[in-house]
């Protein structure tokens, strides 16, 4: 019976139950790690954010410091300006001077996040008042320079259009879109905004402007609006799958999807966590089987010798552990892609090489001993939870199966000793050298 033998495993329904039930809390464990990881990330990026409107804020105030060094005028924006950058100089302050990473939390994503919501609102405002201030600041520039007054500051010095019902549509129109910025919009869609807000801002044509908010404004609140429809149903589902997504992979080391919010990628997700969570749970089961076995081996005396890796051209995989059996034998143990498990008895040698005649009867004398052993093996794995399959094939012990494994085909992890072809039939002992690695 004891030749080579080809078999395939599987798990009982209660210890898959149990390793499902051991993945599931390793997911959430990792979930959990991977929210922090993205929580620091986003409270640095975050940082970064509202230091480039602090700088922008500098710039702005340089003409509302001019205009009322001038005139006394933009006193209301200089303060707004002031109190925004005070408040986002509270919070850089206190996040960005503290470099352990370990100590952002969640509670800090928030308030970043509050704070970046609150000065891009802020900014989309005070640049509208600001083509209020650039206006009065161009006509009082005009007037000075009639008076042979030099003005060093680079500004837009375009004739000021006193049109009301221009001024008055423009007004409202960037008052609506203000309103959806201030919402929880993506940061494409409010980088459209903003350049719909500079660009309404140059028009001085009432048909252009109305023309450019039919063809431009108007589909772009209706896919801000859109959006926010769809996040307001489904953002917590496409959070909960990207999260579990992003654990799946990395414990798959494979690479996550990065994908924004919208209904089709909730799909998509969904669709990709199900062929995650099958892989992984093959992967766990695959991973457990081959843990019994070395465990039972171990149990029944067996050491690894060594072990290997193969790939064959067409890509399948095989990974061989070799288990010591007697002095000059062992057990080699592969496991393939496909799952199936293959148990080959040999004597050990350092180079490829056919057994001997004599190497040949002794080696079939061992394969009937292991025959009692691999019962053994098969009786300790049901009690682990691991059942046979499918016999694919199970060898006589014959002559024919007799093979002598090179031992320079694997990673040694002790000293392995070789069979050789003199064999004292009178002591029955083997003759054996030691091999050094």
């Amino acid at each position: 019976m004891s030749g080579p033998k080809c078999s395939s495993y599987i798990l009982t329904e209660r210890q898959r139950r149990l390793i499902l039930e051991q993945q599931e809390i390793e997911l959430e464990r990792q979930t959990i790690e991977l929210q922090r990881q993205k929580d620091v990330e986003s409270v640095r990026n975050n940082i970064s954010e509202l230091i480039k409107i602090v700088d922008e804020l500098d710039e702005q105030l340089k003409l509302a410091h001019e205009l009322y060094s001038r005139t006394g005028d933009a006193q209301a924006f200089i303060n707004r300006s002031n109190e925004l950058a005070n408040n986002i100089h509270s919070i850089v302050e206190s996040y960005n001077s503290n470099s352990n990473d370990a100590e952002i939390s969640s509670i800090a994503k928030k308030e970043t996040d509050a704070c970046v919501k609150y000065a891009k609102n802020e900014r989309i405002t005070l640049r509208s008042e600001l083509i209020a201030i650039k206006e009065k600041l161009d006509n009082t520039i005009a007037t000075d320079i009639d008076k042979g007054f030099q003005y060093s500051h680079s500004v837009n010095t375009k004739p000021h259009h006193t049109n009301i019902d221009i001024t008055e549509y423009t007004n409202e129109v960037i008052s609506r879109l203000i309103q959806l910025a201030s919402q929880n919009l993506p940061g494409g869609l409010n980088k459209e905004i903003d350049s719909a807000i500079n660009k309404m801002s140059g028009i001085d044509n009432m048909d252009f402007l109305r023309n450019f908010n039919a063809l431009t404004i108007s589909p772009l609140e209706k896919k801000c609006r859109t959006y926010l429809s769809d996040y307001e149903q489904y953002s917590e589902v496409y959070y909960s799958l990207l999260a579990r997504n992003q654990a799946l992979s990395e414990l798959l080391n494979v690479a996550s999807m990065s994908v924004c919010f919208s209904k089709d990628t909730i799909r998509e997700l969904d669709e990709a966590n199900r062929v995650l969570e099958k892989k992984l749970a093959a992967v766990a089961e695959e991973s457990y089987i081959a843990a019994a076995i070395d465990e039972v081996m171990s149990e029944m005396g067996y050491t690894v010798l060594g072990s290997k890796l193969v790939q064959k051209v067409g890509g399948r995989r095989f990974r061989s552990e070799l288990y010591s059996f007697e002095d000059g034998t062992a057990v080699n143990v592969t496991y393939s892609t496909d799952g199936k498990i293959t148990m080959e008895l040999g004597g050990l040698s350092d180079s490829d090489r056919p057994p001997t005649s004599k190497e040949s009867t002794d080696l079939c004398r061992d394969m009937e001993r292991f025959c009692v052993d691999y019962d053994e093996i098969e009786s300790r794995l049901a009690r682990k939870g691991v059942v046979l399959n499918e016999a694919i094939y199970r060898m006589p012990p014959e002559e024919q199966f007799a093979q002598m494994i090179n031992v320079n085909d694997y990673t040694l992890k002790q000293k392995a000793i070789y069979m050789t072809s003199k064999r004292d039939r009178l002591q029955g002992v083997k003759k054996r050298r030691e091999c050094n690695i």
